[in-house]
Formats: C-alpha cells, sequence, structure tokens
C-alpha cells in the first residue's frame, strides 16, 4: 500500500482485512510498530471489511511525513509470519532432507542418531537447533552444527512434544530416518565456527540442551 511502506494481502475470514506480508526497510516509523504477519483491520476508524485493494491505498494515501491510525491484531499466525520474516531476515532459508541411518548398537536397543539438540525462541517461536554431531555418526556427512531440524519422516518437528521427537528419533541400531533441517545465515555461521573449534580446543557451552544419542 502506498504512504507507510506495507506490502499487504487481503485476508478473507472471520475477521475481514489485509494482513501484513512484509514492510520496507526504509518505512523506520512503520517498522517500530508493525511486523510482518499483524492483521490489518481498519484504517483511521475506517473499517477493511469488503474493501478491495484500490479502497486500501487510497485510506492510506496523504502528504508526506503525516500520520495515520491503523487497527491491527496479532493472532497465530502473525506469530509464525514474524518467526518466517526473522529467519529470512538473517539470510536465505534453504530446507533439505536426507536419508540417514542410525547409530550402531546391540540388536533390539533403540537408538538415535548421535545429535545433541538446543531448544531456542526465535521471532517468538520455538525451534530446534543442532548443537553437536557424533563424528562417527552416519547423518555427520549430512546434517550440520546449526541446522534447524523441523521434520523427522515428513512428521513437523512443531507438533510435537519434546518426548514425542525423543520416540520419533530412536529406533533400530542402523535403521534409516529422514531427517528435514533448514539452515539460514545462523546456521551457516555456526557450522562455519565449529569447523574452526574442531581444529582446536572446543569452548564449553552454558547453554541447556537435550542429547538425542
Amino acid at each position: 500500500a502506498a504512504g507507510v511502506g506495507l506490502d499487504m494481502e487481503q485476508h478473507e475470514g472471520e475477521r475481514h482485512g489485509f494482513r501484513v506480508v512484509a514492510v520496507a526497510e526504509e518505512a523506520v516509523s512503520t517498522r517500530e510498530v508493525l511486523r510482518a504477519g499483524d492483521l490489518l483491520l481498519a484504517v483511521n476508524g475506517e473499517r477493511l471489511a469488503g474493501r478491495d485493494e484500490a479502497a486500501l491505498k487510497q485510506l492510506m494515501a496523504g502528504e508526506p511525513e503525516s500520520s495515520v491510525e491503523l487497527t491491527v491484531i496479532r493472532d497465530d499466525k502473525s506469530a509464525a509470519m514474524a518467526a518466517e520474516a526473522a529467519a529470512r531476515a538473517r539470510g536465505q532459508v534453504s530446507k533439505q532432507s536426507f536419508a540417514v541411518r542410525r547409530i550402531k548398537g546391540a540388536p533390539g536397543e533403540r537408538v538415535g542418531l548421535g545429535l545433541t539438540l538446543h531448544r531456542e525462541e526465535e521471532g517468538g517461536q520455538p525451534v530446534i537447533r543442532v548443537a553437536d554431531i557424533d563424528p562417527e555418526a552416519a547423518c555427520a556427512g549430512h546434517v550440520r552444527v546449526g541446522d534447524v531440524l523441523v521434520a523427522l519422516d515428513g512428521v513437523p518437528l512443531d507438533s510435537m512434544q519434546l518426548d514425542a521427537i525423543f520416540e520419533q528419533v530412536r529406533g533400530e541400531p542402523e535403521s534409516e530416518v529422514v531427517v528435514t533441517v533448514e539452515r539460514d545465515a545462523l546456521s551457516r555461521q555456526m557450522h562455519a565456527d565449529a569447523a574452526g573449534k574442531a581444529e582446536g580446543n572446543p569452548e564449553e557451552s552454558d547453554q541447556p540442551t537435550c542429547v538425542i544419542s
């Protein structure tokens, strides 16, 4: 929409309005109060239900540096879009899937992949990053330190509790599981740092981790 540096798309549902897709980098004042995912319901008190994009632009238009009153809400989709925008702001995000084998073990034993995982918050959403990898594990040639673990055998991890993740990752020794990861700028930096530390003495981390091995 012209005037305040917003890229929006029409939203139809229980609440009619426009969803913020992105906020222009140069729209500093707008970025201070709005973020990707916000649902715009009214402009200067004028409800947006039933209005098209042309009408929205007309409501938004005004003199340079003049102000406009926007009514917005933040819901679950707002948080998800904000998290995705934050990830993309750190760099290009790529998603990859690998079929890897679990670690060795005794027959009948349930084993994992040889990964140490760290749960953290990014953009208001929990993510699971690979903090360390057993160099002897089969996945070491595919999964990298810093990768965000997003799915196991096609099952998204955001729909699973931590206990369920442990259960999903474990199986028969050397059996196969499909691991899906995302890589962003932070992933690549962590991978580079890990490669550098491998040549010297790795530093101890005081961050809480959950170990899957």
